[in-house]
């Protein structure tokens, strides 16, 4: 996904600094407890999204892609899906 310094910020490279910052929490002594409560609101409200607008044709493309031992398949359709969430989240925050 990325380093945190690599992205831009666009509502959607904000959303995924915070998933950056997320899955780095257990490491970084740095972090206010306002960082952490945030970063951890934003990776609960991405997956969410995933897990409600997931369809039955992306969970057999994950299945297939597993299926053929398709490693690259299966990591770049989990990034497009986690892509889609972002997104979605980000253009629903721009119109609030």
């Amino acid at each position: 996904m990325g380093t945190v310094s690599e992205y831009s910020f666009t509502p959607a490279g904000q959303i995924k600094k915070q998933l950056v910052i997320a899955s780095q929490i257990k490491s970084r002594s740095d972090m206010t407890y306002q960082d952490d409560i945030f970063a951890e609101t934003t990776q609960i409200a991405v997956a969410d999204n995933l897990i409600r607008y997931l369809t039955d044709a992306d969970v057999c493309n994950l299945i297939n892609a597993v299926l053929a031992d398709d490693k690259d398949k299966v990591f770049s359709s989990v990034e497009k899906l986690i892509d889609e969430s972002v997104n979605a989240i980000a253009e629903s925050e721009q119109n609030d």
